[in-house]
Formats: structure tokens, sequence, C-alpha cells
């Protein structure tokens, strides 16, 4: 299913490259809309606080993605 998450100022991944965050084999960051733009991410990219993370995740990863980019 597809997931999007507005990140928070207290999100846990607020100013993290992806490559940090240890999603789920099951979990990928498809897309991130930030300032209207959307951008496709790679390992590199930062997160902030205001961006629009779009990811498609299985069943089985909700919850822990839900922890990596809510908290």
């Amino acid at each position: 299913e597809l997931v999007e998450v507005t990140l928070a100022d207290n999100s846990p991944a607020r100013d993290k490259q992806l490559a940090d965050l240890q999603f789920p084999r099951s979990a990928t960051v498809v897309a991130i809309v930030r300032d209207g733009r959307v951008l496709v991410p790679n390992k590199e990219t930062v997160l902030r606080v205001g961006d629009e993370v779009m990811a498609l995740i299985t069943e089985d990863a909700e919850e822990a993605v839900s922890k990596i980019l809510v908290g």
C-alpha cells in the first residue's frame, strides 16, 4: 500500500538521510513532496520538516515505518 506522512517538527527522521533510517526491506520511500515539488529520493536524501513522504509498504512494515517517520 502507498502511505503518506508529513514530517513534523518532532519526527525522529528530521534532518536524517534515508540511508540512516533503516527502513524495513518491505518499505520503500518512492517520492517526497517538498515546497510543492516532487523529488525522487535516493539514499542520500535528507528529510526535512514539512516534507510529504510517500512510501510503498507491505502491511507488516506499517508499524516500523510509522515509528521511523512519526515516532
